[in-house]
């Protein structure tokens, strides 16, 4: 589908129209806008109604797995209310969720202090209540909110979306006085893909408006007011939003210069784990899956942040079945060392995690207590392989109940493209069988089997990689099967202040990549950046102070030079240099894609065990093997 609004300040115009027809005590209302998000939507809209605006903060409480599934919420007073639906469904108790709530009570303190520096909500006494937000998904931290303002005897309550799920919008409608939604659906995936532009709201963002809208003279138009920020003046509050500056605008070049840091040894990257050490999850980007230079930082970031900073473990783009293997080793288990582990992965492309780098990793994670586990769902067969052969050890009769409803996978001879393809003219699939067998293995407790719990965790984790191997083959399109990136939904689960986003990207070299789908890998050579990409004023910067390595913390969001879209290089474990021009370049915005970018100006291919060479000098079979 197309977006159908641009950014949250257009939808805050455009709700800001339908409450002047709705709304008719507007002098005697406040807007309430959710943060981070609704705060740009309720500003627009305190903007052109002339109406105050303030922030209502409100914490989704999260079920301790599947953290984005929202259980309950919790507001301003710390009365948490609960989706008694969802715990029914998971079998959770409200007690069972202590230590996340008081989590939540935490962050809703430091949002008070941060956003309104403290202060209290003013009196809401027989006021009327618009409260705004950029999108009504389970309707959770809106109802919490609802529930919070009809305990403060306020008038009449209004809350006003751009978008949201009909059977949320249903609920909420019994709980207040007017519901404004433009765009009301019942098969609604995700808020964001209503947008053209949906990039994260930062804390600062967020105080900058308020301040803005505290500061606003109301005897003059939007257009007279100056906002505070490189003397920024917007314009045309009916129209599309327009920026004029009064001082100089940086350009990128001359931004990049002001805020690159340079590496030359490894205590320069203290700034960088400084910014990211108090986050939850911390994601190493790689802009290509055969690059030396990023497993090797991406090393190094990670055992200082295990080793300073507690980080508990590492989660790759691999298989889980895999993964799992070097973990046992790491953890003390069966292996001569970790190259012999990683020389079992035979799963193309094998030089992802099978590589020099991930080795030495390995070797210095067996001195500390850090887990290595695997995201990738493209295990289907050798996941199965794994369950029943866990089953067989501990309960013989589910094994044997298990392997029966895998059996319908049986016709595909371990081909997970030809069952994909078998779904297009028989669409139910095994999923039936799947999800009985994740139910039955779910149920499975530790007293119940003479395993360890880490091998029945294992063995769980392999039934749902089935289960979601399994949805996976069915989707035919991402965005309408609600897939988004891993970044995207880390942010959704933890929320923007608990995750951290790195990028990489280089110049030129080479790289380590497969002319086409399973076939060998080879050492490409890596041509020079376009000359409209990131890459390439980034060269600039290096060649100009002979640096190989640099970063940048992207703390501006939106005002910087580095929130203008540029190409940004990407490349697979499918390459072709020759084509690279056409295909391998991202429009991005940088600052809103990631919290800091770490620029490598010359790469090198990464040294796969199942490939090994001395660069340079290939064997004499390559790259056909035979």
């Amino acid at each position: 589908m197309n977006p159908t609004f641009e950014d949250r300040r257009q939808v805050g115009r455009l709700l800001a129209a339908q409450v002047i027809l709705s709304v008719k005590e507007k002098e005697n209302s406040i807007i309430l806008a959710l943060p981070r998000g609704g705060v740009p939507v309720g500003f627009e809209m305190s903007q052109a109604l002339n109406v105050p605006l303030e922030v209502l903060i409100v914490r989704k409480i999260g079920h301790p797995i599947q953290s984005e599934l929202a259980v309950g919420a919790v507001c301003e007073d710390e009365e948490p209310i609960w989706s008694e639906e969802i715990l029914s469904r998971t079998g959770l108790r409200p007690d069972d969720l202590i230590s996340i709530l008081k989590k939540e009570k935490n962050k809703i303190r430091q949002q008070i202090e941060t956003f309104r520096e403290g202060r209290r909500l003013p009196s809401l006494t027989k006021k009327v209540v618009i409260i705004v937000d950029d999108g009504l998904a389970t309707g959770a931290t809106m109802l919490a909110a609802v529930k919070y303002l009809n305990k403060k005897g306020v008038a009449k309550i209004v809350v006003a979306v751009p978008v949201g799920a009909g059977s949320s919008a249903r609920h909420l409608r019994n709980e207040i006085d007017e519901l404004i939604i433009l765009e009301k659906r019942e098969d609604l995936v995700s808020v964001g893909q209503w947008y053209n532009d949906f990039s994260q709201v930062s804390d600062q963002e967020v105080v900058e408006l308020l301040k803005m809208n505290q500061k606003r003279n109301t005897n003059k138009t939007i257009s007279d007011l100056k906002i505070p920020v490189d003397q920024v003046i917007f314009e045309d509050h009916l129209e599309s939003p327009k920026f004029k500056f009064q001082s100089h605008q940086m350009t990128l070049d001359e931004a990049i210069e002001k805020e690159m840091i340079g590496v030359k040894s490894e205590s320069d990257f203290d700034r960088l784990i400084d910014s990211i050490k108090d986050t939850r999850v911390v994601m190493l980007g790689e802009a290509s899956h055969g690059t030396e230079e990023f497993y090797e930082i991406r090393s190094l970031i990670s055992e200082r942040l295990i080793k300073e900073h507690g980080f508990k473990f590492i989660a790759v783009e691999g298989d889980w079945p895999d993964a799992y293997r070097l973990n046992k080793y790491i953890q003390g288990g069966e292996g001569k060392n970790a190259q012999s582990v990683l020389m079992q992965n035979h799963r193309w492309p094998t030089w992802m995690w099978a590589n020099e780098q991930i080795g030495k990793l390995a070797e210095w994670m067996k001195a500390g207590h850090a887990g290595f586990y695997g995201l990738d769902v493209y295990s289907l067969f050798q996941s199965m392989d794994e369950v029943v052969n866990y089953l067989k050890k501990n309960d013989l009769t589910l094994a044997q109940e298990v392997q029966r409803r895998y059996a319908c996978f049986n016709p595909f001879e371990s081909d997970e493209i030809a069952y994909a393809k078998s779904l297009l003219k028989y669409p139910a699939g095994c999923e039936k069988e799947v999800l009985l067998n994740l139910q039955k293995i779910l149920e499975l407790r530790m007293h119940d089997v003479s395993q360890d719990g880490d091998e029945l965790f294992s063995s769980q984790q392999n039934a749902h990689t089935i289960v979601n191997a399994e949805s996976y083959y069915r989707a035919t399109d991402m965005k309408d099967a609600g897939y988004v990136n891993l970044g995207g939904l880390a942010r959704q689960s933890y929320g923007d202040e608990n995750v951290a986003l790195i990028g990489f990207g280089t110049y030129h070299g080479e790289v380590l990549a497969g002319s086409g789908w399973g076939r060998p890998e080879q050492a490409m050579p890596l041509p020079a950046a376009r000359e409209d990409s990131y890459e390439y004023h980034f060269h600039q910067a290096a060649k100009k102070h002979k640096l190989n390595q640099f970063y940048l913390l992207l703390e501006d969001k939106t005002h910087s030079p580095f929130a203008h879209r540029l190409g940004h290089r990407g490349i697979g474990v499918v390459y072709d240099p020759r084509q690279e021009s056409r295909g391998n370049y991202v429009p991005t915005e940088l600052s809103k894609r990631y919290d800091a970018f770490i620029f490598v100006d010359k790469t090198h291919a990464l040294k796969s065990l199942h490939a090994v060479f001395v660069r340079g000098e290939f064997p004499e079979t390559w790259p056909s093997g035979q």
